[in-house]
């Protein structure tokens, strides 16, 4: 176990006991399931065919598009930091975009750093946000 700050209580780095899971599998279990249907929503592809894992380096990640037909795959590596900064707040997939950072939040506005297709170089957009649908007052929906 380590502990990186005080006044927390420790992370597991290693397996959970009899699970044989450890963080880094969790969370690449709970990027995947976000981004494929958000994939799938974005591209029209099927949620089998992306296959996603965790970036570890500076930056934002990667998307790339391979193969075709039954051999199609959209690769996304992304930092776990997405899921909670990008995902959470209901900006994954904005005006046909797919935001792979915040670079600067707050409500209604906040400044994105998005992909218009997989393989291009994501640019920065000012994203606006209203309350979502009629029925749905706690979903928020955002325009670029």
């Amino acid at each position: 176990m380590t502990s990186t700050r005080p006044g927390r209580p420790p992370r597991a780095a290693g397996p959970s006991p009899g699970t044989g899971r450890n963080v880094r599998s969790v969370l690449t279990a709970a990027l995947s399931g976000r981004l494929a249907p958000v994939a799938e929503r974005w591209l029209g592809i099927d949620p089998d065919q992306v296959e996603a894992s965790l970036h570890q380096e500076p930056g934002w990640g990667s998307v790339e598009l391979t193969g075709r037909g039954a051999q199609r795959r959209l690769l996304v590596s992304l930092p776990p930091w997405w899921l909670a900064r990008v995902w959470a707040c209901g900006l994954a997939l904005t005006g046909r975009h797919l935001v792979v950072a915040v670079e600067g939040a707050g409500w209604p506005d906040a400044r994105v750093l998005a992909l218009r297709a997989p393989g291009a170089e994501p640019v920065s957009l000012s994203a606006h946000g209203s309350d979502g649908p009629p029925g749905s007052p706690d979903t928020p929906h955002w325009e670029i």
